[in-house]
């Protein structure tokens, strides 16, 4: 179980990590959500190509099933105070890979984060 903290205190948060095999991880990540009091803001990924001659002929049910280890999920559900680890730079050496963030404020098209 994650332990006890106080999700907005982001000191408390660097502290904490879960160590988890791949294949348990949505079921951990769908229990720290149940514990946030905030409501859940759902972000559909894009399933659609600029070029349809630039794709492979895959249906997209089978493109959006898939959910490799380093890409977020094509339905990804987050709440003001989430825990969140960067997967990719974005502003080096402050946004690096496995920074840890928070959730601070969920838009349809933008998320602000604290770290």
């Amino acid at each position: 179980m994650f332990p006890a903290v106080n999700y907005f205190s982001h000191s408390q948060l660097r502290e904490c990590a879960i160590l988890a095999p791949n294949n348990i991880v949505k079921n951990i990540n769908d229990d720290i959500l149940a514990l946030l009091p905030a409501e859940v803001t759902e972000y559909i990924s894009i399933n659609t190509v600029v070029d349809p001659n630039d794709c492979v002929n895959c249906p997209t049910e089978f493109m959006i099933s898939l959910e490799p280890a380093s890409m977020p999920p094509h339905k990804l559900q987050l709440q003001v105070g989430t825990p969140v680890i960067l997967l990719c730079n974005l502003d080096a050496p402050k946004l690096c890979n496995g920074t840890r963030l928070a959730m601070k404020r969920l838009m349809p098209n933008a998320i602000e984060q604290q770290y």
